[in-house]
C-alpha cells in the first residue's frame, strides 16, 4: 500500500461533470410502453360511508360485568352486599344481552356479567348452607 501525501491530493480544479444541459441535437428517450391488457385502473373510492358503526360495549353490559365481579369478590367477605350486587348483575346482564342482540353485536360481556351474578348468588347460598351445617353440628 502506498501512502499519499498532500501533494498527491486533487483540489477539484479539474472536475468535469458527467451531465450538463441537454444537448439539443440529441433526442429524448422514448416514453414507457402502455401496460399490458388485462390491467385496469384501480376502482374509484366509495362515496360517503354513512353513519359509523358503534364500537365497544353497551353500558348495561359493562355494568353487569362490574357488578358481577364485585358480587363474586364480596360473596366471601360480605355476603349481605353480595346478594343485591348479584341480583343487579343478573338484571343488567339480561337487559344488556337483549340490547346487544337487538343491535346485532356480540353480547359476551353481558353474558359474563349474568353468569358471575348467578355464580355469586349460588356461592353465597352455598356458604350459608355450609355455615348453618357447621353451627348445628357443633352445638
Amino acid at each position: 500500500m502506498t501512502t499519499q501525501g498532500p501533494e498527491d491530493w486533487d483540489d477539484g480544479s479539474n472536475y468535469q461533470p458527467n451531465s450538463g444541459p441537454p444537448n439539443p441535437n440529441q433526442s429524448s428517450p422514448p416514453p414507457p410502453p402502455p401496460p399490458p391488457p388485462g390491467y385496469s385502473q384501480p376502482p374509484a373510492p366509495m362515496p360517503g360511508y354513512g353513519q359509523p358503526q358503534p364500537t365497544g360495549q353497551d353500558s348495561k353490559s359493562v355494568a353487569a360485568l362490574a357488578t358481577g365481579i364485585l358480587a363474586v369478590l364480596l360473596s366471601i367477605f360480605c355476603a349481605l352486599l353480595s346478594i343485591p350486587l348479584g341480583i343487579a348483575a343478573i338484571v343488567l346482564g339480561v337487559q344488556g344481552r337483549k340490547g346487544m342482540r337487538a343491535q346485532g353485536r356480540p353480547a359476551g360481556m353481558a353474558t359474563t356479567g349474568l353468569a358471575l351474578g348467578i355464580f355469586a348468588l349460588v356461592l353465597v347460598i352455598g356458604l350459608w348452607v355450609v355455615l348453618a351445617a357447621l353451627s348445628s353440628t357443633s352445638s
